[in-house]
């Protein structure tokens, strides 16, 4: 039996900036669930991330291009709503957890 020591990952989505937080919006459409603002969405991820540090998980912050974000979609065939977005971050993140190049 492996003594290895189980650690609990929280994915956690992040933008290089406005300009890729609103290009995000553009590429989700109405089917993006995120705030109106960058700033109202950096308040909320920081406040979260900070909640999530202190109940002792790890945190990956996966950067998300938009643009890689919505080829990944097309070949993948699946649709670009937030559901995909979690799922791309997981992806991403994985590697990362894994020590990985994706």
């Amino acid at each position: 039996m492996s003594d290895e020591l189980s650690v609990s990952v929280v994915t956690l989505i992040w933008y290089n900036g406005r300009e890729d937080f609103d290009r995000m919006v553009e590429v989700l459409g109405s089917n993006g669930n995120l705030p109106r603002s960058y700033e109202a969405w950096l308040r909320a991820a920081e406040k979260g991330e900070q909640k999530i540090r202190n109940s002792g998980m790890r945190i990956v912050r996966v950067v998300v291009n938009p643009n890689a974000f919505a080829a990944w979609c097309v070949t993948r065939v699946c649709d670009v709503n937030h559901k995909s977005l979690q799922n791309y971050a997981t992806f991403i993140s994985r590697d990362t957890v894994l020590g990985r190049n994706n």
